[in-house]
Parts: structure tokens; C-alpha cells; sequence
């Protein structure tokens, strides 16, 4: 036996408009938080910046990429990590 669920049900305007206010900040808080995860996804520092903040040197950078505990995109000649990956590697 099937489910009628073609149904309509009866809310006070009041609880309504409540509804919809809280349909629409989720909405908002949602969005803001999409957004700020596209923006954090789309930061990143060089193999230098890195290297400088961290004050390690180039061959303990190295070390670093070839035991996999930090991973870098390269573009032509330039290493970048980015800053996810940066904080995934301060938090481990």
C-alpha cells in the first residue's frame, strides 16, 4: 500500500514567514561558506614563502616532498603548496 503524499497541509502565516527567515540565513550561511572555502582552496605560496615562513632549508624542503608529507603543484619552473596543504601538514 502506497503513501499518498500529494498533501497539503495548513501553517499559520506567522510560522510561515518564520520559516522562510530561517530558510534564508541557512541559504546565506551556506553561501558565505562555500565562498570561503573556494577562496582558501585558491590561495597558495611558493616553495620559497613556504620555506621562509617555516625557516627550513631547501634540502629539508626536498626531504619533505620525497617522504610525502607535503605535496606541491608545479607550474613550469615554480613550486607552489597550497594553503590547505599547508595546514593539513602544520596539523599533522
Amino acid at each position: 500500500m502506497e503513501a499518498n503524499t500529494d498533501r497539503f497541509v495548513l501553517i499559520p502565516a506567522d510560522e510561515l514567514n518564520q520559516l522562510k527567515l530561517k530558510i534564508n540565513r541557512l541559504t546565506y550561511l551556506f553561501e558565505e561558506r562555500l565562498s570561503d572555502l573556494k577562496q582558501k582552496s585558491n590561495r597558495y605560496l611558493t616553495a620559497q614563502e613556504f620555506m621562509n615562513c617555516l625557516n627550513i632549508s631547501r634540502s629539508t624542503f626536498d626531504s619533505l616532498r620525497e617522504e610525502n608529507k607535503i605535496k606541491v603543484i608545479q607550474k613550469g619552473r615554480k613550486l607552489y603548496l597550497s594553503e590547505t596543504e599547508i595546514e593539513r601538514y602544520m596539523n599533522s
